[in-house]
């Protein structure tokens, strides 16, 4: 039996009530079904919602073979802020004198972001002779500077320098480097400067697959008057955030093109942006805005739907979740994303690539795939093809704990602590 850390802050309290259950929870699961001894490094902060989930360091819970270990930071209010980076530094520091009184696990995953907590779970790693791996999940601290003005983005860089260098620490000095996409691995071996092995490989983030009638239980019953409401009509959704970034202006400007039509839009999620979208089209009869969903509630939406959008308002290549969802369903997806998700709607035929803002783009899809009935079946027949072999969490969560167990048997890094 292997003791596992696994160090991830960004998730919600996932673990302990609410169904969502994501990466993190999912590969814990896996472990310990294999009688393997857990423990989750979480944070005590809501990312999602920005609110206090626990307002203490700690343990939480303690499930079969799984501990919940808090960590309590500063807390933010937006994604990218001065305040979410102190926030993850003062949850790095508390790890790194935490950690030193727990006994000593067999194999660390330490997620990134964040940055400067994944350097520190990987200097402990060589102190410790524990084997490592650094899941990559966003591109920290490049982000920070990708949201700054071209002109100032060289003094990012230079006022990050100690940053970028903790980066580039964790990635040459981990065992192995996993990640939700190629070109996020890619990122990191570039700034680890290694060649790519057997220890560095791609778990996309995935998803279960829908059953007949799946999600139909325990639903609000205001959600159940929406879902009512999408009978017998074609169903274009959005599953995410109303940020500046990931915010659907793209899909709302489509929906005012379909007016009062049998062609419904449906928007998940909160944000910044929420309210100004809700109001603007509060005499809407097509569109609808149905707030933040459970699990079930997500899988009855995506058993009503007929198409996905995945926008972006700048050239990201990050692979979103809400696409493993869309396939999931068989939905052909829409998206403005690079990277992977980009690649796999040429090579698979499974969707469009639009711009960052281009509604008319999306509209002429939307309507071609409507009135195209043919067309349409094919498309879905190939998302749900591509799901099965890309994106079904059952296989991907068994091969990465099959890593995990490959990797701890190697004992311990093959490194000088002082090199870091």
């Amino acid at each position: 039996m292997l003791k596992v850390w696994i160090i991830q802050i960004g998730e919600p309290l996932l673990i302990i009530g609410d169904e969502r259950k994501m990466r993190s929870n999912l590969l814990a699961e896996e472990l310990a079904r294999r009688g393997h001894e857990v423990v989750l490094w979480v944070s005590a902060f809501d990312h999602n919602a920005k609110k206090w989930a626990i307002k203490s360091d700690g343990d939480l819970v303690q499930r079969e073979n799984i501990k919940v270990n808090l960590l309590k930071g500063t807390g933010y209010k937006k994604n990218i802020s001065l305040a979410r980076y102190l926030d993850h530094r003062v949850m790095a520091w508390k790890f790194r004198k935490q950690a030193k009184a727990q006994d000593k696990p067999d194999v660390i995953v330490a997620s990134l972001p964040p940055h400067d907590l994944a350097y520190q779970c990987v200097k402990y790693a060589g102190a410790n002779w524990v084997p490592v791996v650094v899941d990559i999940r966003d591109l920290w601290p490049d982000i920070i500077v990708d949201s700054l003005p071209e002109r100032l983005s060289f003094l990012g860089r230079m006022l990050l320098f100690n940053d970028f260098r903790m980066v580039k620490k964790a990635m040459s000095k981990a065992d192995g480097l996993t990640a939700v996409s190629n070109s996020f691995l890619e990122w990191g071996l570039r700034c680890g400067n290694r060649q790519r092995s057997e220890a560095d490989r791609v778990f996309y983030l995935g998803y279960h697959r829908l059953e007949a009638g799946a999600g139909m239980d325990n639903l609000r019953a205001e959600f159940r008057e929406v879902l009512e409401k999408l009978d017998n009509r074609q169903v274009v959704t959005y599953i995410g955030t109303f940020s500046e970034s990931q915010g659907p202006t793209v899909m709302t400007e489509c929906a005012k093109r379909f007016g009062n039509s049998d062609i419904a839009f449906v928007f998940t999620g909160y944000g910044d942006l929420y309210e100004r979208a809700r109001i603007e089209f509060k005499e809407s009869k097509n569109v609808f805005f149905v707030g933040w969903l459970n699990q079930n509630e997500i899988d009855a939406l995506l058993m009503k739907s007929s198409i996905g959008i995945c926008p972006y308002s700048k050239n990201s290549t990050i692979f979103p979740n809400k696409a493993c969802m869309y396939l999931s369903a068989g939905l052909p997806v829409a998206s403005s994303y690079q990277g992977d998700l980009k690649d796999l709607i040429e090579i698979e035929k499974i969707g469009i690539n639009m711009g960052t803002a281009d509604p008319d783009s999306l509209a002429d899809f939307v309507r071609f795939l409507i009135g195209d009935r043919r067309a349409y079946m094919d498309m879905s027949h190939k998302a749900q093809a591509v799901f099965e072999s890309y994106f079904l969490e059952d296989k991907l969560y068994v091969g990465f704990a099959d890593m995990l167990e490959q990797i701890a048997e190697a004992k311990g890094p093959k490194w000088s602590l002082d090199t870091i």
